[in-house]
């Protein structure tokens, strides 16, 4: 959506959009049919084709403006170029500096519809939380996470099945359990880390006793 606003004179800029004016965005008198975080492109000129500021914004808020008076378009600046950033700074600095309220740029709170069992209890879950892959967690309660969530160890590994040391904070994290990242025994693995064994040599065979000569016969009473 482009939105040009054009003023009669400087003067006529000053006390119309100065009140109306921050430097994070600012609120416009517009019958325009946008919505909340509807994009925009802005154009402020004078009559005579001087450009006093340009730039893109997102709508954050559709009612009143300051006073609560008129019907208008509150819009975040997301994008201002150098000359435009210096003016509208240099207007919100004068208003200031003259005894004005600076204009305060905030978006309405988003309210949370709690509904059925969750309203007697008086408590809220986000809407489709119920289509989440992980459940969402009773924030009210102890228990935490439910079991079935709770993240699993081998989604922080790398395919070698050891973390690295920044996945472990930089060493062994206080509390971390004692791990053993070792492959199990058989597994390519393991074949791969553990060198085969060198054959040992077979031990020398003992050399055989010698025959001992029979003892002498003794002599014959």
């Amino acid at each position: 959506m482009n939105i040009k606003l054009e003023y009669a004179s400087f003067q006529d800029f000053a006390n119309r959009l100065w009140p109306c004016l921050s430097e994070e965005g600012m609120w416009i008198a517009s019958d325009l049919a946008a919505g909340v975080g509807e994009l925009v492109d802005f154009d402020v000129t004078l009559a005579d084709g001087f450009r006093l500021f340009h730039g893109s914004g997102q709508v954050i808020g559709v009612g009143p403006g300051p006073g609560g008076s008129g019907s208008g378009l509150t819009i975040r600046f997301s994008q201002l170029d150098e000359p435009s950033r210096n003016l509208i700074r240099k207007v919100v600095s004068k208003q200031v500096g003259e005894g004005g309220k600076p204009f305060v740029l905030s978006a309405p709170a988003t309210k949370v519809e709690v509904v059925g069992e969750e309203r007697q209890a008086g408590r809220s879950r986000p809407r489709g939380a119920e289509n989440l892959a992980v459940p969402f967690p009773d924030l009210e309660s102890d228990a935490g996470w439910a079991d079935d969530a709770e993240p699993e160890l081998t989604s922080f590994l790398r395919p070698s099945g050891r973390p690295t040391e920044m996945e472990l904070g930089g060493g062994a994290a206080e509390g971390l359990p004692n791990l053993d990242f070792r492959a199990a025994p058989g597994s390519p693995e393991s074949a791969a880390a553990e060198p085969a064994a060198a054959d040992e040599p077979a031990a020398a065979a003992e050399p055989a006793a010698a025959d001992e000569p029979a003892a002498a016969a003794e002599p014959a009473a």
